[in-house]
């Protein structure tokens, strides 16, 4: 069963700063402050072709992966309406401090609107710029990850054009969201509205790349641009993407070695149908499950246990 569109969800971990041959002689240890923002969205008070099977479930086991590590600051949100969105994204980013990781993670509905991509409250009334959410954590954050498990099929393309006539749909975006996404600067937050039965917002598939500019963000997308996602596999209860997230990411490996694990077992799990995507650099190594003793050289790295 095919399902989400785009968007995001955040986790932020301790992180445990190695530097030098004396660290090598002890184990990771946590350095730095944790801050995780995970999302889970079902759209059940939406229209029944926007409700989402596993997204909650999906988000439920990031949540419960991240907080097994005693000292993670992890925020979870399922369901929000609008507001609730609105105000749990401005309350994690205003708690994001220049030492932390900003590990977010998003299950639900994503939008591609002229190559910006948006997020859907949980009444599909209005959508919010990821660009600007990544944008300002960037700012307050060390660096960002960002997994988006929403690259799911249109929901809004499936609505009867005859009951969209003469309604709308929220959008919440700044001037520094679009095709663009530029990691030094963020713009000011702006309210339009866009018919439902508009071409832009009905004819979207997938999700946009980000342009990056900068350094210090990764964006993870459960599948590549343009293309949409599986919903689950089997009676596992989860998607591909998520189930193969949480289980590569507890292991003792660096963050990039992890991701190709990501990769490699989604494409096993949808015969070749699903392939993950990554954008963004970072300008140090990180652990998300400690550090394998391969990497006791010395080398600067962060660890995150």
């Amino acid at each position: 069963m095919l399902r989400r569109h785009f968007l995001v969800g955040v986790a932020v971990v301790a992180v445990n700063l190695m530097v030098g041959p004396a660290a090598n002689a002890a184990a990771p240890k946590p350095d730095q402050s944790v801050n995780a923002l995970v999302i889970g969205i079902s759209y059940r008070r939406a229209p029944p072709n926007f409700h989402l099977d596993n997204t909650v479930s999906d988000a439920t086991v990031v949540a419960d992966f991240l907080r097994s590590v005693p000292g993670r600051r992890v925020s979870f949100v399922r369901d929000p309406n609008v507001q609730e969105l609105r105000s749990s994204v401005n309350h994690y980013l205003n708690s994001l401090k220049k030492t932390d990781i900003a590990f977010i993670y998003y299950a639900g509905h994503g939008v591609q609107i002229n190559g910006a991509n948006y997020i859907l409250s949980d009444d599909a009334s209005a959508l919010i710029a990821i660009a600007e959410v990544v944008v300002q954590a960037r700012q307050r954050a060390r660096m960002v990850l960002l997994f988006l498990d929403a690259c799911r099929n249109n929901p809004f393309a499936r609505q009867n054009i005859a009951t969209t006539a003469g309604r709308s749909i929220q959008l919440f975006s700044s001037e520094t969201t679009g095709a663009e996404l530029d990691t030094r600067a963020v713009g000011q937050a702006k309210i339009t509205a866009i018919p439902l039965d508009s071409a832009a917002l009905r004819s979207t598939k997938g999700l946009a790349q980000f342009q990056l500019q900068g350094r210090g963000v990764k964006v993870i997308f459960a599948t590549d641009p343009g293309n949409v996602a599986y919903d689950g596999v089997g009676s596992s209860g989860n998607s591909p993407f998520t189930r193969s997230l949480v289980k590569a990411l507890s292991q003792p490996k660096a963050l990039d070695e992890v991701l190709a694990d990501v990769t490699k077992d989604v494409v096993a799990l949808t015969h070749g149908e699903q392939t993950p995507w990554v954008q963004g650099s970072l300008e140090e190594t990180v652990f998300i499950s400690g550090k394998p003793s391969r990497f006791d050289t010395g080398v600067r790295t962060i660890s995150i246990p």
